[in-house]
């Protein structure tokens, strides 16, 4: 019989793959609601969203086991899940693929087709009123990463982090002021965009 395949470099003792696998548990445990959301935003179907989730751990795993290292786990699994989701677009267009979004797949707290409506119609201003950067801001912002994480997982300075999400949170207050209920629908309206957006 012969031996099991091994995902580690030889330079990795047992003992340290070991701890590597309960350093992946615990930034399971820590991260992988959020990504998961993060992920059902850019992936609209259930199934690609936790395989992009079982793929950014086992990355996860396979660069501790490599030696990498791993500064800010958040931030790196939060990158790692968008060039994932990038390089699935990708795929999909070389495909010809145009994925869809199913606006039925958001939580609502209704589903009166009038509310849906308004929700798709908030999606399309805020779509004007935000940029992709902005969008994309906002949205990992969302999340809980801090502004260096955005930095980090976007590949821009935090200054400009900074900027986009002070500019994003005028346009979104100015668009609130002139619609009392766009507050109430710009999350559904958001993860709806979020799609698009992340194709930037």
């Amino acid at each position: 019989m012969g031996s099991p395949i091994q995902l580690r470099d030889a330079s990795a003792p047992v003992g340290a793959i070991d701890q590597i696998e309960q350093e992946v548990a615990a930034q399971y445990a820590a991260h992988a609601n959020g990504l998961l959301r993060y992920a059902t935003l850019l992936l609209p179907a259930g199934e690609d969203a936790r395989d992009a989730l079982q793929e950014v751990f086992l990355r996860y795993f396979l660069e501790r086991t490599c030696g990498g290292r791993i500064d800010n786990p958040r931030a790196w699994l939060y990158r790692v899940l968008r060039n994932y989701f990038l390089d699935w677009l990708d795929t999909a267009a070389r495909k010809h693929e145009t994925p869809g979004v199913d606006v039925d797949e958001f939580p609502a707290a209704t589903n009166d087709p009038e509310a849906l409506m308004y929700r798709a119609e908030v999606a399309a201003l805020i779509r004007v009123v935000l940029s992709d950067r902005e969008l994309n801001c906002l949205l990992l912002r969302a999340e809980g990463l801090s502004y260096a994480e955005i930095a980090d997982v976007l590949n821009l300075c935090m200054g400009t982090v900074g900027a986009y999400l002070t500019r994003a949170q005028k346009k979104m207050q100015a668009a609130a002021a002139k619609d009392g209920s766009f507050r109430a629908s710009s999350p559904q309206a958001l993860a709806i965009l979020s799609y698009e957006a992340a194709c930037c």
